[in-house]
């Protein structure tokens, strides 16, 4: 259980980004490498195994997938305790497409120019800014360019399909209390 994160935000998360990545696909393959329900790159799966201690595998085990993505979240989680947790999913789910690496270059080049760093939204143009080589070639951001188009989209399209997630909770939990009381 998730000691950086509170847990059912993190097991929420962890079914929209499912859903987001692969549909649900156990077998889904991305364009760039990214496999399994999860579609974690096969070098942060071998990454993550090996600090969890397990057998460095790549057969298809939905189970272990899973357990290794959400292991991955914390860790993202881990690298963003310094942010408030409702803003920190955001960067967390940035990382988890994009990499950590960009996410901090673009964290950097904000506070050098003094955009609000710790806040997803004011972030986003700073993001954007990354394909451009007068921004990238700036001595704060390490890692080059990036273009950002699709790791923002993706946490648009996962905080979507979160809500979405917990609307339906709700409405449940209502609908089995309802019932409770009714009985």
């Amino acid at each position: 259980r998730s000691t950086l994160f509170p847990y059912t935000t993190l097991f929420r998360s962890r079914d929209a980004i499912a859903y987001v990545e692969s549909k649900f696909d156990t077998s889904a393959q991305s364009h760039r490498g990214a496999q399994g329900l999860m579609q974690i790159m096969p070098s942060t799966y071998r990454h993550t195994l090996s600090k969890m201690g397990a057998a460095d595998t790549m057969a298809q085990n939905v189970e272990l997938d899973v357990m290794v993505a959400v292991r991955y979240l914390d860790e993202l989680s881990g690298r963003f305790s310094f942010i408030n947790e409702k803003e920190r999913m955001n960067y967390i789910l940035g990382s988890y497409n994009g990499g950590s690496n960009h996410i901090f270059d673009a964290m950097r080049i904000a506070r050098k120019n003094g955009i609000n760093r710790y806040n997803w939204n004011s972030l986003i143009p700073v993001l954007i800014s990354l394909s451009d080589s007068a921004v990238y070639s700036d001595d704060v951001c390490l890692f080059g360019p990036f273009d950002a188009t699709e790791t923002i989209n993706y946490v648009r399209r996962v905080n979507r399909k979160y809500k979405e997630y917990s609307r339906r909770e709700l409405m449940f939990r209502a609908l089995e209390k309802y019932a409770d009381n009714n009985k």
